[in-house]
């Protein structure tokens, strides 16, 4: 019997390391982000969002262009969102019919050399609608609005919003990205299916 406890224990040590390595994230070195808005490392337990940059509230009620500095992200795909108070229904779309659907937001990044990253503009209703069913506000991206930031570069965020005649409710620009799973995800190419989130179609 204490054969095969000896036996046991080496394997179980392995399984639990081999544990342990699955749920942490890579090694990003020190991040030291020093552009605009509000910058958090939730830590290589993080599944994913294991960075989130929350840039403030943005009008979707008044026109104009606005510039984020972005300098010091990590090397971690994020991804750009427009948090709106608006609730996600079970279809993948808003709960509750809105007549700010035709807002128009353009997002666009370049980078320290003034060459484009991605560009997008588009109406609100055509953005990908994300989050958790139930809450009371609703996380819009699209394909376009994914970067991958290179280290030690430096990025500017250009926002411009062409309001509709409907009253848009309030809204939050944010960048999230990385985590362990994401990390995975992005290697077998299933990032989107581990977000489980869906594309409205009005």
């Amino acid at each position: 019997m204490k054969k095969n406890v000896a036996i046991a224990l080496p394997a179980l040590a392995v399984l639990v390391m081999g544990c342990h390595c699955m749920m942490t994230g890579r090694d990003y070195g020190e991040v030291n982000y020093t552009g605009h808005g509000r910058f958090v490392d939730a830590g290589k337990k993080a599944g994913i969002n294991r960075f989130a940059l929350d840039l403030g509230q943005v009008d979707l009620n008044a026109g104009g262009e606005r510039a984020f500095s972005l300098a010091g992200l990590p090397d971690a795909e994020m991804v750009c969102y427009v948090r709106v108070d608006a609730p996600l229904g079970l279809t993948g779309g808003p709960k509750h019919k809105i007549e700010w659907g035709d807002t128009i937001l353009a997002m666009r990044v370049v980078d320290d050399t003034g060459k484009e990253v991605f560009a997008e503009r588009n109406e609100l209703s055509k953005w990908i609608w994300s989050g958790s069913v139930g809450a009371s506000r609703s996380d819009l991206y699209t394909r376009k609005t994914i970067f991958a930031p290179a280290a030690g570069r430096s990025y500017e965020l250009l926002v411009d919003v062409i309001p509709s005649k409907g009253r848009a409710p309030g809204a939050q620009l944010l960048l999230m990205g990385g985590g362990w799973k994401a990390e995975r995800a992005e290697q077998r190419q299933e990032y989107n299916c581990l977000l489980h989130q869906r594309v409205y179609n009005p």
